[in-house]
């Protein structure tokens, strides 16, 4: 990436001109301002705008950016929970959905220049790209990435620890005496969640000497309510004793596909989710009740601790790293042993 450095020897002029050519002062010669524009051109140079916000009065803003629409419950818990504790730090939360572009484009992480002191990405795989994150961390762009395994010394980094949420979850299924356990899998692909739990539940059913049959696992590219209803008739059709979902929604969803069919939860099938949002979250916007089993995901924790991380970095300019929580087990009633004609 060319600096302010690089533009200045193409243009033949001194780096402090460059600066003033940037920010529009008056007193640089037409010829100048010329070379300038034209070397920024044939460089691609990107003025490092949001870098400069950092040397002005601070906003008290910060920026939450999501893929997502608020509307699903997980991001949901997770934005109110950084609003709250913002607020309560004296920051004024702003949002910014990103539901157009495949990433965050740089264009708008430079047209922050002033108007934010820091910012919160919300499920950071799906916003940004290595290259984004290097450049922000080139400018000293505070920033924390929930949901991220980007893996950038020091960039800070919120996740739960998946694959031992999963590993676990299926190990008590085991534990009960189940060995037809299914799975129900979404965007495996391209999820770094999602393939970890997938790969967790597949590693702990071969570590315990069960196989992993294919027709008991089903994929689906939305992890939700109405993707997990649509594809319970595959799954179920085969019989398993019980049955890991990748996240809460799809175990809601072929839960009540299930429960339609007359199957009885957990006689006839054991079910566990995954996040928890059903305690986590107002029961009227989800419209379910709260019975699922599940591996908790300790949102409101995750938010304080992303929103205090941001705060030390504006403040401070503190280096952090990858902050890993661990899920814990929730007992509800969609799980036990096997009936017995069925094991």
């Amino acid at each position: 990436m060319a600096t302010i450095l690089d533009v200045a020897r193409m243009a033949g002029v001194s780096r402090s001109t460059v600066s003033r050519v940037i920010n529009n002062h008056p007193g640089i010669s037409e010829d100048k301002r010329e070379r300038v524009n034209a070397a920024i051109q044939k460089l691609s140079y990107r003025p490092n705008l949001l870098a400069r916000s950092l040397v002005k009065q601070a906003t008290g803003n910060i920026l939450v950016v999501a893929k997502t629409t608020l509307s699903d419950p997980y991001y949901s818990i997770l934005a109110e929970a950084l609003m709250d504790c913002a607020s309560e730090r004296g920051y004024n939360p702003l949002f910014y959905i990103n539901q157009q572009d495949e990433e965050v484009p740089l264009r708008f992480l430079d047209s922050l220049y002033g108007k934010v002191d820091g910012m919160v990405f919300l499920a950071a795989f799906r916003l940004l790209d290595r290259e984004s994150i290097l450049y922000l961390k080139r400018l000293s762009a505070p920033m924390v990435l929930v949901n991220s395994a980007f893996g950038v010394p020091g960039v800070a980094e919120v996740n739960v620890d998946n694959y031992a949420g999963s590993y676990l979850a299926t190990e008590k299924l085991i534990g009960l005496g189940h060995k037809r356990i299914g799975y129900a899998a979404a965007m495996v692909d391209n999820n770094f969640e999602m393939k970890l739990r997938f790969e967790a539940y597949c590693q702990a059913m071969k570590d315990h000497g069960l196989p992993v049959d294919e027709d008991l696992i089903v994929h689906t590219d939305i992890p939700s309510y109405i993707s997990g209803y649509e594809i319970a008739p595959k799954v179920l059709a085969n019989r398993p004793t019980a049955l890991l979902c990748t996240n809460d929604l799809l175990a809601l969803g072929i839960y009540r596909r299930a429960i339609e069919r007359g199957i009885s939860i957990p006689g006839n099938l054991s079910l566990i989710g995954f996040d928890d949002i059903l305690s986590q979250s107002n029961p009227e916007r989800l419209f379910v009740e709260r019975q699922l089993n599940t591996m908790h995901q300790p949102l409101a924790q995750m938010a304080a601790y992303a929103v205090e991380t941001l705060d030390r970095i504006i403040k401070n300019g503190e280096v952090y790293g990858n902050k890993v929580f661990p899920v814990t087990w929730v007992e509800r009633g969609t799980v036990a042993g096997p009936a017995p004609e069925l094991r």
